[in-house]
């Protein structure tokens, strides 16, 4: 009796291989990209629905689906915004707060200060793929007569897994490529975690 050979988990997910040269404009560009890819209103400037998940006050995360009004080309900030009385501002603000930092009247916080926070894209199309921004999230300007605020989100930590873009680290295309940055620096290839 002849053994036959099994094959490797995911072989049937061969890709090109791995994108340990891919350039970091070049990951930028997959990421909005795979942006572009979420349909909404036949939209291409990367203005396109992301789940964004802040932390409550027991520790849980807090996700909901909302369109940025914009996505930095270098994705160095991110600009959302909401209802002043929503949810995510009163978690961004007792989060703040937890943290010892001053809201002003208007709901502003100082440059480069915020809390933990992420924003996440799904590609459906074909074989898939996601991006994870991590990031530091404060509150922004009072818009609209007051009844709105903007976020203000500030990306430390981006992963991006997509077979359609070829944005992954193995041949498998199992593992994402992770850029991370700290304060106004530019993105380099590894982790970053959040202060």
């Amino acid at each position: 009796m002849m053994l036959q050979k099994k094959s490797s988990p995911g072989s049937h997910l061969r890709t090109s291989g791995p994108t340990k040269s891919m350039s970091i404009s070049a990951v930028l560009s997959a990421a909005h990209s795979l942006i572009n890819s979420v349909p909404f209103q036949n939209r291409t400037d990367y203005v396109h629905p992301t789940s964004f998940i802040t932390i409550d006050e027991e520790g849980f995360p807090s996700a909901r689906l909302v369109v940025p009004l914009e996505v930095a080309p270098d994705f160095s900030k991110i600009i959302l915004s909401t209802r002043t009385n929503t949810r995510k501002v009163a978690e961004i603000k007792a989060s703040l707060d937890r943290k010892g930092v001053t809201v002003s009247a208007s709901g502003a916080v100082p440059e480069n200060t915020g809390v933990p926070a992420s924003c996440s894209w799904n590609d459906y199309r074909n074989r898939g793929g996601w991006l994870t921004i991590k990031g530091l999230a404060s509150l922004g300007k009072q818009i609209e007569d007051g009844t709105k605020i903007e976020i203000i989100f500030r990306p430390v930590h981006l992963e991006i897994m997509s077979y359609n873009e070829k944005a992954h680290e193995d041949a498998d295309g199992w593992s994402p490529v992770i850029l991370s940055r700290e304060g106004e620096n530019q993105w380099k290839r590894g982790h970053a975690v959040p202060k």
